[in-house]
């Protein structure tokens, strides 16, 4: 349990709740910037995503998506750059 209050507690992480809320895709490239965990739960049990959704802010969802997929490709494959150069190239030997 500690962790999660600590999660809830990081004023970045509230800055992205806060910016999906809102529908500020602006705030929430910057809180994810500055590290704040686009999966992680409020004390609701709802993400970010969760609550752009709830509030009907389409774009904010778009922006979590792609920042969500972006952090994944980074972590995973390298840069998102990359990846996209690696599949294009292996698309092309295979057609």
């Amino acid at each position: 349990m500690q962790d999660f209050e600590k999660i809830i507690k990081d004023p970045v992480q509230k800055q992205l709740w806060q910016a999906a809320k809102e529908g500020d895709c602006g705030q929430i490239r910057l809180a994810v910037l500055n590290g704040a965990d686009i999966g992680a739960r409020d004390e609701n049990g709802r993400t970010a995503l969760n609550i752009a959704s709830q509030y009907g802010h389409t774009d904010a969802m778009k922006t979590l998506t792609a920042a969500k997929h972006m952090m994944y490709f980074a972590k995973e494959q390298g840069s998102p750059e990359e990846t996209f150069i690696h599949r294009v190239r292996n698309r092309r030997k295979s057609a």
